[in-house]
């Protein structure tokens, strides 16, 4: 029963980089929505608290893993290049990192 308990916690806070940045970007943006005083939901603001407090709790145990991520390249990662395999998608990257340099 411990083992399926750590391994449960495990699974729950110990995400991929990729996974860790798109749940914790938007849980911190719907908190500045919250405590800028746009949504006065009593309900929503527990939301907010509750999906910003997992998003920080799941930044701070992968850190090192989203470091290694975007030093070793994000086109290194496996959904990366599956992204990468798309047309449309390439051609629209290869664009942007054209009119930037």
């Amino acid at each position: 029963m411990k083992e399926k308990i750590v391994r449960l916690t495990k699974r729950i806070c110990f995400l991929p980089p990729v996974a860790t940045l798109m749940i914790s970007i938007p849980s911190f943006a719907f908190l500045i929505v919250v405590l800028t005083g746009k949504i006065n939901i009593p309900a929503l603001d527990y939301i907010a608290y509750i999906l910003s407090a997992y998003a920080l709790i799941i930044c701070v145990t992968a850190i090192l893993k989203i470091i290694n991520f975007v030093r070793n390249g994000v086109s290194e990662h496996p959904f990366m290049k599956w992204l990468l395999s798309v047309p449309i998608v390439e051609k629209f990257i290869h664009e942007k990192i054209s009119e930037q340099k």
